[in-house]
């Protein structure tokens, strides 16, 4: 990469920095992501303001119990393992009452337990990273056996083994961090992957216009007549993922400051924790197959955006293109519900394929290291073919005007300017 493509390169930043849109929509983003931070605090606030925010949580978070079998002795095992939650037992001749509570929101929800260990819960609202209804089950079960065993009269020292819980983890074998749960491999793997899936769609895009607008006013005929068509396609691209990274780390630290900010309304949101523990290895893997593989694309959108004459016709010629990267994602996301697969395997060291198929094997399982630089090195390779092809199709696109050319037609006037270069070369 010679002078005149780090020109292009300060001239493609200094132009997206200083461009209007892009100004406004980063500002917009990163408004929204700390508005949407700062809800809990706000909705707390404004209960705190109206002085009713203590009795309304309680009210939230109480658990009424209906023990119908009589084994219950208290309910210290409950208030134990779930800390954020009232709980009180209550007769079987309330139940009418205690459902109406729960319909107007006064009440969390009613757990009946019955003859035979027969439990039933009734909630008043649910959520889905609630994990509530998951783990009540094995403390009911505790709770019971408590009470079956103090009624036999068995020793004390015997009861408390007996209801000693296990320690319980699913741990991923991944190379990359020992201590990694095989969920937060997941959504840290998912993050990655969904952002480079979007930045792609956004900047390749963004490329191919830019392309074709300077096409349309002629300022590549310029251009491409005083300096090499590779320093501008790779000054071009460079300079899109350099603000592409820019806006990423502008989002993830508006997301930082302010999930720090309220991080008391968050902690019941695990998978923001998740995010924001990404191990440093993980993340610096992250970045490195974010920009092989924004380049790779990068180039292809590029060189696609210079065949067309008006900058609408994009979309039509970088359909294709697209296409393809949504199938990649698509794949990628298959993969992370079973990345040992052997088609997961073979497709992780594929151009194309291995910036994300690849990444999803490193975060989730244990891949040897000739693996990894099998992978990278192919689409390194990979990356310099398209830098190079790109830049050929570049020099003839942006002087060619009218109907986009086919993919048979692109071929051919790539043979017919190999064969006019090694001709100028032989005379």
């Amino acid at each position: 990469m010679d002078r005149g493509a780090w020109i292009v390169t300060r001239f493609e930043v200094g132009n997206y920095l200083t461009k209007k849109s892009w100004i406004r929509t980063t500002i917009i983003l990163m408004v929204l992501i700390a508005l949407l931070l700062s809800i809990p605090s706000i909705i707390a606030l404004i209960r705190g303001d109206k002085g009713d925010d203590a009795p309304s949580k309680a009210a939230t978070l109480k658990i009424a119990v209906v023990d119908h079998s009589g084994l219950l002795d208290d309910l210290s095992i409950f208030e134990q393992a779930y800390q954020d939650k009232a709980w009180a037992l209550a007769d079987a001749t309330e139940l009418e009452n205690l459902r109406d509570q729960g319909r107007q929101g006064a009440l969390y929800g009613i757990l009946e337990i019955f003859h035979e260990k027969e439990v039933r819960l009734t909630l008043s609202k649910e959520s889905m990273t609630d994990s509530f209804t998951e783990t009540l089950p094995r403390i009911v079960d505790q709770a019971l056996n408590l009470s079956l065993l103090i009624r036999s009269g068995a020793p004390q020292s015997s009861i408390a083994q007996f209801m000693q819980p296990i320690s319980f983890e699913t741990a991923s074998l991944s190379s990359t961090s020992d201590s990694k749960t095989i969920y937060h491999a997941y959504v840290q793997t998912y993050i990655v992957t969904f952002l480079l899936y979007m930045m792609i769609m956004l900047y390749g895009q963004f490329v191919a216009q830019s392309v074709a607008k300077e096409k349309g006013n002629r300022a590549m005929e310029i251009l491409i007549t005083s300096t090499k068509p590779l320093n501008l396609i790779v000054g071009k691209v460079i300079g899109t993922t350099l603000v592409a990274l820019i806006q990423i780390a502008l989002f993830f630290g508006t997301f930082a400051i302010f999930f720090k900010i309220n991080a008391p309304a968050l902690q019941s949101i695990e998978f923001l924790y998740i995010a924001l523990k990404m191990p440093l290895d993980t993340a610096l893997l992250a970045v490195l197959f974010f920009i092989l593989g924004f380049l790779s694309f990068a180039f292809l959108f590029g060189a696609l955006g210079s065949l067309v004459s008006r900058a609408e016709d994009v979309s039509t010629t970088i359909g294709t293109l697209s296409f393809i990267f949504v199938i990649i994602f698509m794949a990628s996301i298959f993969a992370m519900m079973n990345p040992s697969e052997l088609w997961v395997k073979v497709l992780s060291f594929l151009p194309l394929f291995s910036p994300m198929l690849l990444y999803v094997r490193i975060s989730m399982t244990n891949v040897m290291l000739w693996e990894v630089l099998l992978g990278v090195g192919s689409q390194l390779i990979t990356m310099v073919f398209f830098a190079w092809i790109s830049s050929k199709i570049y020099r003839l696109g942006v002087l060619m005007y009218g109907k986009p050319p086919k993919f048979r037609e692109i071929v051919a006037m790539l043979k017919r300017d190999r064969e006019q270069t090694k001709g100028v070369k032989v005379s």
